[in-house]
């Protein structure tokens, strides 16, 4: 849906401030008959769901995103597909780097702490659900600032 208002609305340089209002808030979208903005879908549908894998597979079309799953998500896979794109997201260093006794995560984490805390103790312990390499618990998390540039093929 985000590709498809990305196509529709045209192809901003980056969804930030009134851009990203416009996007996200005023644009509407149909699923399932209803109307509603690409806001309301994630946070009032897809997030009530609660698994915070969600976030690793959701694609808002900007570089800081996940990267945007290449196969569509089936109810019978949909468990083995939520911890591919988990651990696929961890192994990506624009995504996690862990030096020192600092551990450098996603702004997404940031975003919706709330939703990564309702399955794990710490940020550092639901990291490591996923992570190839676990992260020390006892390190101080700090957060990538997220890329809302829009993506773009070819990348100009």
């Amino acid at each position: 849906l985000a590709m498809y208002a990305v196509v529709k609305e045209g192809i901003p340089k980056e969804l930030k401030g009134f851009t990203f209002f416009r996007f996200f808030l005023f644009n509407r979208v149909f699923v399932g008959g209803e109307s509603m903005s690409l806001y309301s879908y994630e946070n009032k549908v897809i997030r009530k769901l609660g698994d915070p894998r969600i976030h690793f597979a959701l694609n808002c079309m900007s570089v800081g995103c996940p990267r945007l799953p290449r196969e569509v998500f089936e109810p019978s896979t949909l468990n083995t597909q939520l911890d591919t794109e988990a651990r696929q997201f961890f192994s990506d260093p624009r995504q996690l780097v862990v030096k020192n006794n600092v551990v450098m995560v996603s702004e997404i984490l940031k975003f919706f702490t709330e939703d990564f805390l309702a399955a794990a103790p710490s940020l550092q312990a639901y990291i490591n659900k996923y992570a190839p390499q676990a992260v020390p618990l006892d390190s101080k998390v700090e957060f990538i600032k997220y890329d809302w540039t829009v993506n773009r093929w070819p990348n100009t």
